[in-house]
């Protein structure tokens, strides 16, 4: 599968001792953003600030290592079938929480918000994060659909998709009212996934350890704030986004202490432990943060050990540096690194 993106001078993948840390980062400061947000709301504080680049950002660094994990994946099962492992052990038990909280109405609730994308009213307290997480697995089918038929090998069909998506979501800002705000969010997370791709594509051209990328992260943070032709047109659109999730890319090299990996953790508890903890701010920081940690070392981590075990499989998984050629093969073997 390799073959169909990487690029010439990339063909033999270059072994890697760490992965990038840089975004580990980056991913908590957007969920701490989203949480920032709705803790605006909750608390009803008045101060201008809405964290809509958070969401498009996540998908733009999806865009990259998504495509870098279907590029590597034996086949589409394999692929989805990691995706799995990743996305669903903590959505079950966000839902869990919200059983605890209301019941099986906030299991329906939060499913419905889920497949409606967020377009949909609600009763009760659902964990209204959960749209962002079906929208993104349309972006995998998508993706994956896009590869079968060699759209990343020749790369000129992202780019069309990158520039009508973006257009889509430039006139949706453009006529969106204030009640209609998450209409525009909804849409310009598609153009941020095939920005975040074509870095991928072309990440031979791009440097990753540039500082020079948190320019565009600042630009994505400020210009929401400047109301240009109309007060919605860069707010919702996916300019702010695009820049967030580029930026971050684009300093993705750059070295910084290992975290452990709560982003997705703080993301989708957010919200089901806030009402679990009943408007009280101290406990529940400590609370999310507790639940966090733990969630990534007794379910996160543990589902994702399961992502080379296929039905009918016996004894231990074949390991991936097999698949390697043997030119990366002898040099991992010289080096001891082992590709990401």
């Amino acid at each position: 599968m390799s073959t169909m993106v990487t690029s010439p001078e990339s063909a033999t993948p270059k072994p890697r001792a760490s992965r990038d840390t840089m975004v580990d980062w980056f991913r908590l400061f957007l969920a701490a953003s989203v949480c920032a947000t709705h803790l605006k709301d909750f608390y009803k504080v008045d101060i201008l600030y809405e964290a809509i680049w958070a969401v498009p950002g996540f998908l733009a660094i999806s865009g990259y290592y998504v495509l870098q994990s279907y590029e590597k994946s034996s086949s589409w099962r394999s692929f989805f079938w990691k995706r799995f492992l990743r996305v669903m052990p903590a959505f079950v038990v966000s839902l869990y929480i919200c059983w605890l909280i209301s019941g099986t109405d906030g299991i329906t609730q939060s499913l419905r918000y889920y497949f409606t994308l967020g377009l949909t009213t609600y009763r009760g307290v659902p964990n209204t994060n959960l749209w962002s997480l079906f929208a993104e697995e349309l972006c995998y089918v998508l993706l994956a659909i896009l590869f079968t038929l060699g759209a990343y090998k020749i790369r000129w069909p992202i780019w069309i998709a990158f520039l009508v998506s973006s257009a889509f979501s430039t006139w949706q800002a453009g006529h969106a009212t204030p009640d209609q705000f998450y209409i525009p969010i909804l849409w310009n997370i598609f153009p941020s996934f095939f920005a975040g791709s074509l870095v991928y594509i072309y990440r031979d051209k791009i440097k990753g350890a540039d500082w020079r990328g948190f320019v565009l992260v600042i630009g994505a943070i400020l210009l929401p704030y400047v109301h240009i032709f109309h007060p919605y047109i860069w707010a919702g659109s996916w300019i702010p986004g695009l820049l967030m999730g580029v930026g971050i890319l684009w300093v993705r090299r750059l070295p910084m202490p290992k975290i452990v990996d709560i982003s997705y953790g703080v993301y989708i508890y957010q919200i089901p432990i806030f009402w679990l903890c009943n408007f009280h701010l101290q406990l529940y920081l400590s609370a999310l943060l507790y639940f966090c940690v733990t969630s990534w070392y007794l379910i996160e981590k543990p589902a994702l050990r399961l992502k080379n075990w296929r039905p009918g499989r016996s004894g231990a998984p074949t390991p991936v540096i097999e698949q390697a050629p043997q030119q990366t093969q002898d040099l991992i073997a010289e080096t001891g690194a082992t590709p990401q």
